[in-house]
């Protein structure tokens, strides 16, 4: 009661404030598409604006209402669900697959021949090796003997091969970590993603592209991966509950927000596919306790900088790692976001000596930049553009055409029109800017 209390309040603020969620979002969506018609079998399998397959990656991410949309679109045999519930880190999400299949069972009006078939359990893994998998495992028992019920219980994945053990690193400052970029050009450093900015700020800026948060790097997968200073971020009031999870001696000193930490770490530990190392810049209990942890159930040992391997990314690595940042990207709602990963994306294609992609990304990227500042030239009462500006749109506008990113053109068109009033729009653009792209 106290619960739903604070959500009237908070309903009642968003009202008046004249905003909306992802609550309402989703609703506004059920509308329009007129899915918000029950049971599901009372209508064609398929409605008019509906797909025959839908097929949703990540699955834990999703509310009920989003999965709800799937299964309006589509019929409820037609959407495959993948995801893992120990990733469910999205806040506010509490995934679990039984209650995906108990909502479609109301939706359904309660016909128990209308649901999917019970979820399948794969735990083979194609990524990490059993050197990563093995402190996975203990990362989830300890979870699961913690926190039950914080994720399905599923025999742990068994990897194709054992592999070397996880690093445990200890190191004075962050800027002695510039010697592994410097020989292991496969490597990306992960850490909480408040820690980001000011990581990035600190390292070369040849490395900062190559620093990512936990929650972002989710669904990607990388070579060797450093998990940086993840236990000394932990609020100092958590480290003795930290302490008790990896201690042996039955003392338990559980807080609440540690199920998701660990989520956190199960997610981060798991992008690994070969190198994994535990760095920590600072001394925490929480750190000390799990590296003493690891080493007494011979998971982990201690990690030399000068014993790192010199390793190479080849060309076509360095392009796949391009190509996923551009797919990133592209599927950001915010242009920030997007300009972050085309960058990253651009510097891939860089190093992997592919001029076409470069130029590419590099096109998209100035086209987003300039749509962000046609979107903050709106709240401006006189809006002029320079001559200089005026040909700097063109020339975007036609590399765009002459890449093929006919779309994107229409966009960025479509942006600028927005920031003209009246009916000065369309001579505008025919005057100035097609003017320029015939020239």
């Amino acid at each position: 009661e106290m619960v739903y209390c604070f959500f009237e309040l908070y309903e009642a603020w968003r009202e008046d404030a004249e905003l909306w969620d992802d609550g309402d979002r989703i609703m506004s969506i059920h509308k329009a598409l007129g899915t918000c018609q029950f049971p599901l079998q009372s209508r064609p399998t398929r409605p008019e604006h509906g797909f025959d397959k839908i097929y949703v990656d990540e699955a834990q991410d999703y509310t009920q209402s989003e999965l709800a949309l799937f299964f309006m679109l589509s019929g409820p045999q037609s959407v495959f669900l993948a995801g893992d519930t120990a990733q469910a880190i999205t806040e506010g999400v509490d995934f679990r697959f039984t209650e995906v299949r108990g909502a479609l069972y109301e939706l359904c009006g309660k016909d128990s021949s209308q649901l999917p078939p019970k979820p399948m359990t794969v735990n083979v893994n194609f990524r990490s090796h059993a050197g990563v998998l093995n402190v996975a495992a203990k990362v989830l028992e300890i979870l699961m003997s913690n926190f039950p019920g914080s994720a399905k219980k599923l025999p742990p994945d068994v990897g194709l091969f054992q592999g070397p053990r996880v690093g445990l690193l200890q190191v004075n400052s962050i800027q002695e970590l510039t010697r592994i970029f410097s020989v292991d050009r496969r490597l990306v450093m992960l850490t909480p993603d408040e820690n980001v900015p000011t990581l990035r700020s600190e390292l070369a800026e040849t490395h900062s592209d190559l620093i990512l948060g936990i929650r972002e790097s989710k669904g990607l997968e990388f070579k060797d991966v450093t998990l940086l200073d993840f236990f000394s971020s932990q609020p100092p009031h958590l480290g003795k509950a930290w302490k008790s999870l990896f201690s042996q001696d039955g003392s338990k000193t559980l807080h609440p927000e540690l199920e998701c930490q660990l989520k956190l770490l199960y997610t981060a530990l798991t992008r690994a596919c070969h190198r994994l190392v535990f760095a920590e810049s600072k001394r925490s209990i929480a750190g000390n306790a799990f590296f003493r942890y690891l080493k007494s159930q011979g998971l982990g040992e201690t990690y030399n900088l000068e014993d790192h391997e010199q390793t190479i990314m080849t060309a076509d690595e360095w392009r796949l790692r391009g190509i996923e940042f551009a797919i990133l990207g592209e599927n950001e709602d915010e242009k920030s976001e997007q300009l972050k990963w085309l960058t990253r994306a651009e510097k891939c294609f860089q190093a992997a000596g592919d001029v076409l992609l470069s130029r590419l990304s590099r096109s998209h990227a100035r086209s987003l930049t300039l749509r962000q500042e046609f979107y903050l030239s709106l709240a401006q009462v006189e809006k002029v553009l320079s001559v200089e500006k005026e040909t700097e749109i063109a020339l975007v506008v036609r590399g765009l055409l002459m890449d093929g990113f006919c779309n994107e053109a229409a966009i960025l068109c479509s942006a600028l029109v927005e920031s003209f009033p009246g009916d000065v729009k369309v001579s505008f653009v025919e005057k100035e800017i097609l003017n320029k792209l015939l020239t």
